[in-house]
This record gives structure tokens, sequence and C-alpha cells, in this order.
């Protein structure tokens, strides 16, 4: 098989922010803050705290709305990143699992007024790829007590009717490892709209930060790997799992490093600009890919604007995803497949944190979706070329068989 050149998802860390991270494990105090005055400036009406990871920063926001409410259930998007399990596994948090429509990736909004009640402490929101999720009619949720928590993980950058999404609950979680929208080696941060829920935060946890030598190397590490031609030998060494969503839960809660404070600096500016670089490239893999027949475009709402990690779509079933994934790998794009599985697909999971509840729409969303690249690297050549592999792979939408019919008449 042809050693995979294009990376599934690209965050770039400049030479300067390379530079300010070495002088940050020499100087820390030099660039104490930087991260929350770069986020004050993304999210003037909130509260930021550095994190050293971005689980790290999940895990605080539902330790501290468990807290507030005095409840401990938490209801997690059933199809979302395994760190997003890990996250509530560390907080201790009993986890609901909400279906989702694969048509939006969104809650269900019928399964979601289900999950939600006088034990829920929160609500998470997916905000899958990049694609905001929709609160506009999610006004119930804190009618019935719980709080909602935005994690923008995926989504640094994006926009949703004039708020920057991981602003539009009374918690938000911002991330910036390798795999984001933009990186500072690993990292990520709590966002507070409500000053009050301070008071749950551990604040010596919070303080508590290393110099950041392991996450300067990361830096380095994705820097390197944005050469499509050491990308190719990197993911041929490390056996195929890159880009793919893994369950860690054992990590600690640390406040953000010396070095991913020092290589924030620039951080709003690089962000706004990636954006509009992902942007375009998805104009592209929309216009390709509308007309193919073969797989459904996820249209983003008209009132929202992505930060498209990923340009997600969706193939008629399990076995034309496995054909249009290989086909594709032959012309260098892999790891499409992010989160293989739901999380109440990760036993270990399941069986100590999850309420038993069927999921049926996200366990086909699972088998189904394609997570393109959406990066700088990606070429208009490469998206023509990955949609005439797409164009030739199943039978068209609406016909036995193919796409959007075969997804309505399952169920999804």
């Amino acid at each position: 098989m042809r050693i995979a050149r294009i990376p599934p998802t690209l965050a770039v860390p400049s030479v300067g922010a390379l530079g300010r991270g070495c002088a940050g494990l020499i100087y820390p105090a030099l660039y104490r803050g930087c991260l929350e005055r770069e986020l004050n400036a993304m999210f003037p009406q909130s509260v930021p705290i550095g994190f050293a990871s971005g689980r790290a920063a999940l895990a605080t926001a539902l330790i501290v709305a468990m807290r507030a409410t005095g409840r401990r259930v938490v209801v997690l998007p059933a199809y979302t990143s395994f760190s997003v399990a890990a996250a509530a596994a560390v907080a201790g948090a009993r986890v609901r699992l909400c279906d989702l429509d694969p048509t939006t990736l969104d809650f269900d909004r019928d399964d979601l007024a289900a999950c939600v009640d006088e034990q829920t402490a929160a609500v998470v929101l997916g905000n899958l790829y990049g694609y905001p999720s929709d609160v506009a009619d999610l006004d119930w949720v804190a009618g019935r007590g719980a709080l909602l928590i935005d994690d923008a993980a995926q989504a640094l950058g994006a926009w949703d009717r004039g708020k920057p999404v991981g602003s539009r609950g009374q918690l938000g979680v911002l991330s910036f490892g390798r795999g984001k929208c933009a990186t500072t080696g690993k990292g990520g941060a709590l966002l507070l709209q409500d000053p009050a829920l301070r008071a749950h935060l551990d604040h010596e946890t919070a303080r508590t930060a290393s110099r950041g030598l392991q996450e300067l190397l990361v830096a380095l590490a994705a820097r390197l790997r944005s050469n499509t031609a050491a990308f190719g030998l990197l993911s041929r060494i490390s056996g195929g799992r890159n880009g793919q969503s893994v369950y860690r839960p054992g990590f600690a809660i640390r406040g953000a490093s010396a070095s991913s404070q020092a290589m924030a600096l620039g951080l709003a500016a690089a962000v706004a600009r990636r954006r509009e670089t992902r942007a375009g490239v998805a104009r592209l893999w929309m216009g390709g890919l509308q007309e193919t027949g073969t797989v459904v475009v996820i249209t983003p709402r008209e009132e929202s604007e992505p930060a498209y990690l990923r340009f997600p779509v969706l193939t008629a079933d399990g076995g034309a995803r496995e054909r249009l994934s290989l086909a594709l790998a032959r012309h260098g794009f892999a790891f499409l497949q992010s989160y293989p599985t739901t999380l109440a697909a990760i036993e270990v999971f399941r069986r100590g944190w999850c309420e038993g509840r069927p999921t049926p729409s996200a366990q086909r969303l699972a088998e189904r979706i394609l997570a393109l690249p959406c990066h700088a690297r990606v070429m208009p050549t490469r998206v023509e070329r990955a949609s005439w592999v797409l164009a030739g792979g199943v039978g068209p939408i609406g016909e036995p068989g193919g796409g959007l019919g075969s997804l309505a008449s399952s169920g999804a």
C-alpha cells in the first residue's frame, strides 16, 4: 500500500512559536498568562483558565458542573472523540449517552429531551468536526437545572449566530492539541461564562504546571509531520494510528505549561487565518462532492461558520465506506475514520461509567462517516481526484443501497 501523504488534520506551529516555546522552558515567568490574554481577545465575555490539555479542561468543566448542581449525571454525544469519554471517567461522572441525527451531527432532539432530568448536571455539546451544534432551542436545559458545556475542542475559531463557539454555555472548553485547529503542542482551556462558577474550581490543581518540555517536543513533531513525505514515513512507522481517537483516561489535571503559554502568543490571529484556509478547502469539497450522488454532504446551518476541522460525508453503508476508504488511500488520503465506534462500544468505559441506553442512529453514523482532511495541504487537484474516486464508489443516492435513501430507510 502507498505511504499516506496527506495528514488527516494539520496544525503547524510557526518557527517563531517554537522559539518562544524554547524560551518558555528557560524563562517560564516571562510568558505567564500569555494564553489567557490571547483567549481574552477571542472570548471577551468569558473568563479563561489554561490547562495542560483539552481533556483536562473538559474533566474540570464536568467537575465544576457536578459541584454547582449537586448532581452526577452528564449527557454526552454518543459519537464523538474518545477523549470526551476519558474526561468523563476522570471527573467521576455518571454518563448518559444521547443519540445523534446523522444528517446534522447534532443531538437527536427527542432523545435529548429524554436524557435530561432532575439528575442531570450538564449537557456537553459535541460540535463534531468543527460544525457548531445548535443551541437556539436548548433554553429548556437550564430550566431543568442542568448546565450547558460548549465543548469547542474541535471547533476553535467557529462562530454561531454571532458568538464564538465555546462561549454559548455556562462553561466552554478549548483544545490546542496537535490534531486540532491550532496547536501549542498540547494544552487546553476552560471558559467560564459565569464567574461565580470559579468557586467550584480546585485552584491549586489549575495552577500546577510543568515547564513544558513534552509540549515543545509534540509541537516540534507536529511541524515535522506537516511535511507530506515525513508524514507518510511516520504514518508507516506508527502502525496507522494517525488521526484515530484513543481512550486514555489515565491523565492528571494540571495547568497550562510554560512552553504552551509562550507558544500561545499570536494564537488569536493564527486561528482566524487558519479558519479562512479551512473554509476555502471546504468549499472545494462542497463543490466537488455535491453532484457525485454517492455520498451525503453534511451541510452546515446557515447561521453558523464552522471551523472545518474535517469535512464529514456519509456513505451508503459500512461496506461502501470501506471500499471508498481503500480507494482514497491509494491516492494519499488515509486515516478517514477518526472515531471508529460510538462511545458505548468502548467496553471498559461502558461498564464503568455509562447508563445502558440504545443509540442506533449514532451507531449507523459511526459505520458510514468519512472525515476528509480540510487543511492547507489539501490542494484543489487532490480534491478533484478524491471527488472522482468518491463518484465511482456506490449506487446513486436514493437508489437501493445508495446514500440518502439508504440512510432514511434505515431510520438514521
